[in-house]
């Protein structure tokens, strides 16, 4: 497919791997373009061998800036460079779906994250949204995390989309499991 539909699609995701652009447009529009996809650099064709890479030691380098860090809330941590989940030090797996909604929903740690961010996450690229996937996949990541002993929830934020928080690890946030309160927010 388009290498610009395919860039959009993969930061829409939450996927924020490095991305070196080669292509044959050339003009400083496609340049441009490219770059507001999303692209960390963009190398028109024809190119020496020698500023390939680098151009990929470069985007490497900030890459690892980036990579090197893991996210956590509560007793969850996600680590970047690896793709890997764990909660209390166990890792967890998750089907892709999952593991793109959790990290987007980790990239908003605390903040409300739309439902428009969140839908793209939950679609194979390319791929026309089912009326409740997001929905779905928000229900069995909320499962899965709360197997796995997470101390984070899931909150649905009204109008806008949802919101991953700690949670207290007491014996009343075990009480009942998969509740989560509504909150509302003006904008």
């Amino acid at each position: 497919g388009d290498g610009l539909v395919f860039m959009h699609d993969l930061r829409r995701a939450g996927i924020t791997t490095p991305v070196l652009l080669i292509s044959a447009r050339a003009g400083l529009d496609d340049r441009i373009q490219g770059l507001e996809a999303g692209a960390d650099d963009y190398l028109p064709k024809p190119f020496r061998p020698e500023e390939l890479l680098a151009r990929c030691r470069a985007v490497s380098r900030r890459g690892k800036a980036i990579d090197e860090s893991s996210m956590q809330a509560g007793n969850l941590r996600f680590r970047s460079d690896t793709w890997d989940v764990v909660v209390d030090g166990r890792p967890l797996a998750l089907t892709s779906s999952k593991l793109r909604l959790l990290v987007a929903l980790l990239q908003h740690k605390g903040r409300p994250c739309p439902r428009a961010n969140l839908l793209p996450v939950c679609t194979a690229p390319g791929q026309q949204p089912a009326p409740n996937a997001l929905e779905a996949t928000v229900s069995r990541l909320r499962v899965t995390l709360q197997e796995a002993g997470a101390s984070v929830s899931i909150t649905t934020v009204r109008g806008i989309g949802y919101m991953l928080r700690p949670t207290s690890s007491g014996p009343d946030a075990r009480a009942m499991p998969g509740r989560t309160r509504e909150l509302h927010y003006r904008v």
